[in-house]
């Protein structure tokens, strides 16, 4: 967070003129004359490849379908421009500055946008596969069905902003925040998260299969759906040491997540399908597994504060081993060949846990 603060300090430098060895645009374009086309040229269509137009201040103009490919753009003021359809394949814009700017449908492939600024930006179908996206600040802005396919979020603030409908698969995203951001039908297959704040996000209807989480905070997050064809995805995800507080999981479908010592305070998790899911040692403090296919899931050692609510939950193969339920609502509960709490299994103890619900050495 220190390094984005002092970016931002260098951004408003750059504007005021303080980057480079001159602040005259005149004077730099002597030296930006190494493009394939003419470097001094301005307006829609333009074809300014390979040229170097580090520190200049190109805001608030329209660059329309204009070529930047593997342009040099560092510390450039593109603030408020149109740059739609733009091709920046492989352009340079560490720490420029695009806040406000249209990228609509423009390719950014390969672009390094290290400790760029592209707050409020639109950036609505725009292609980013495989681009440094590190350090970028992205508050508030509109990435609505975007292509980050394989592109790197390292230390990122992309606080409410609009990521729905995006393709974000295969991504590495570590130390980054999303909070408040709308993530609704984002596929998020694959992905390779560690410490991401996710708090308070939307991702109902998301793909988050086969995805690894590790510490991740989804606090308050609504991942649920009105009907199956809607529901968020998180097969197979790796979930270990993930925050749940508060958020809402209805029908979402995490069979076969990894849920190791995951925090499940308050989470709802109501006809949630969690088949083969592992929440060993998981935190379980008033959560609901309402109605909730839990099938082959494997609950050993997790502890349980307060009431847990798995009222007409599937259990069956279930297992439940040193899980303290004597204060759980198990109404409902459909057990077979379940791993009682105490180690008994529900088929010896007449097709029930109940009578069998505490851990051994347990003492009232």
């Amino acid at each position: 967070m220190r390094q984005i603060l002092a970016s931002i300090a260098l951004f408003s430098a750059c504007v005021s003129g303080g980057c480079g060895p001159s602040s005259q645009s005149d004077t730099r374009l002597a030296r930006h004359t190494a493009g394939l086309g003419d470097c001094g040229a301005r307006g829609p269509g333009v074809d300014v490849s390979l040229c170097d137009l580090s520190g200049l201040d190109l805001s608030q103009q329209d660059f329309t379908g204009a070529s930047f490919f593997k342009t040099t753009l560092q510390f450039a003021n593109l603030g408020g421009s149109a740059l739609v359809n733009t091709d920046l394949r492989e352009a340079n814009l560490t720490l420029a500055v695009a806040a406000g700017a249209d990228f609509t449908g423009a390719n950014l492939s390969k672009a390094n946008l290290t400790d760029a600024d592209l707050r409020n930006a639109t950036l609505v179908n725009a292609l980013l596969q495989e681009a440094n996206l590190s350090h970028i600040l992205w508050d508030g802005a509109n990435l609505t069905g975007a292509d980050l396919r394989l592109a790197q979020l390292t230390d990122a603030v992309i606080t409410h902003a609009n990521l729905s409908g995006a393709n974000l698969s295969g991504l590495s995203i570590t130390d980054t925040q999303f909070v408040g951001t709308n993530l609704s039908g984002t596929n998020l297959t694959g992905v390779s998260g560690e410490d991401v704040d996710l708090t308070g996000t939307a991702l109902r209807g998301a793909r988050l299969d086969n995805a690894n989480w590790v510490q991740s905070d989804f606090i308050r997050a609504d991942l649920s759906c009105l009907d199956t064809s809607t529901c968020t995805s998180l097969q197979g995800a790796v979930l270990a040491e993930t925050v749940w507080t508060d958020a809402n999981l209805t029908r979402a479908n995490l069979d076969g997540a990894q849920l190791v010592l995951a925090s499940l305070e308050r989470t709802n998790l109501t006809e949630a399908s969690l088949v083969d899911a592992v929440m060993e040692k998981a935190l379980l403090a008033g959560t609901l597994f309402v109605r909730a296919n839990l099938t082959g899931a494997n609950l050993k050692d997790s502890l349980v504060t307060g009431v847990l609510h798995l009222r007409d939950a599937n259990l069956t193969g279930a297992n439940l081993y040193n899980v303290n339920l004597t204060a759980a609502d198990v109404s409902g509960v459909t057990w077979s060949n379940t791993s009682c709490p105490d180690g008994t299994n529900s088929d010896s103890n007449g097709g029930t846990c109940v009578g069998h619900l505490a851990p051994p050495g347990f003492i009232p």
